[in-house]
């Protein structure tokens, strides 16, 4: 019989490649994408492609961090990571709705880069204290939590702002909360459930309690499925949904090539125009 540990590295395992296949091409594609719709004027790019390096990792060190421990602290510095990125997120998003003026001349893709290096180098520091300060533990679930209230607060506060605007356009406005309700949800659905069980399973050491282990199994199963969720955010990023293919200019090429064909009469259209004339 199976101990508890062997089931859920084998379940997680499982898991984990099934995410590793799927979820890595849409990755990259979303990624590639949004490469190609950075501007000067538009910066959530920049934090939502970190969010997917951030994706990437953590899809990538899951299968083997059961094993090692070492690619254990990647997997858990990837998780830190993402949910610092939506917050980023989030923020561009309320300071484009509430301050116009102030982020059409504060935010440039200098700055986001700035504070994408600096969540990564936060995070890492932080990683490194949890590590070797003594009783540091105790404090990690900060790190999780103290997004949440962030997020609700930049949710609630463009909903606001949106409401009482008469000069956002429905797109924008679509834009704008979907990106918002996304990110919270992603938090809410998966990380929190993972922060919670997380808590009980090691600092309380409930391991051994059938509830808290099933719990804990579940969790991490959601938890493994957040990069599966997240490249959705490249929609909310386009202005249009007919606009999303534009990113790729492979689709450019296309386009091109169907333009020709579209505008060129066939031999039934230019016979009938001979006889009208």
């Amino acid at each position: 019989m199976m101990s508890w540990d062997d089931t859920f590295s084998q379940v997680l395992s499982a898991v984990s490649w099934v995410i590793l296949v799927v979820a890595l091409p849409i990755t990259l594609l979303a990624i590639y994408g949004l490469y190609f719709f950075i501007r000067a004027d538009h910066v959530a790019p920049v934090y939502v492609i970190n969010l997917l390096i951030s994706d990437m990792v953590q899809i990538s060190a899951n299968p083997i961090s059961l094993m090692k421990k070492d690619v254990y602290l990647l997997y858990y510095l990837s998780l830190m990571a993402s949910v610092w990125f939506m917050v980023c997120i989030a923020a561009e998003r309320y300071i484009m709705i509430a301050y116009p003026v102030f982020y059409r001349n504060m935010q440039t893709i200098k700055r986001a880069l700035r504070v994408s290096v600096a969540v990564w180098v936060g995070a890492t520091i932080a990683l490194i204290i949890f590590e070797v300060v003594e009783g540091a533990d105790d404090y990690r679930g900060v790190v999780f939590l103290l997004p949440f209230p962030l997020l609700t607060v930049f949710l609630l506060g463009s909903w606001r702002v949106l409401s009482k605007s008469r000069s956002v356009s429905p797109e924008q406005h679509r834009q704008v909360m979907g990106t918002l309700v996304l990110v919270l949800c992603i938090y809410v659905l998966l990380f929190l459930p993972f922060i919670v069980s997380s808590y009980l399973y090691f600092e309380l050491k409930l391991k051994n309690q059938a509830s808290v282990f099933y719990f804990h199994l579940f969790s991490e199963v959601l938890m493994s499925l957040n990069p599966m969720l997240d490249p959705i955010l490249y929609v909310f990023m386009r202005r249009d949904a007919k606009d999303i293919l534009w990113a790729f200019p492979c689709f450019h090429q296309f386009q091109k090539c169907r333009k020709p064909l579209e505008t060129q009469p066939t031999n039934d259209t230019a016979e009938t125009l001979v006889t009208l004339s």
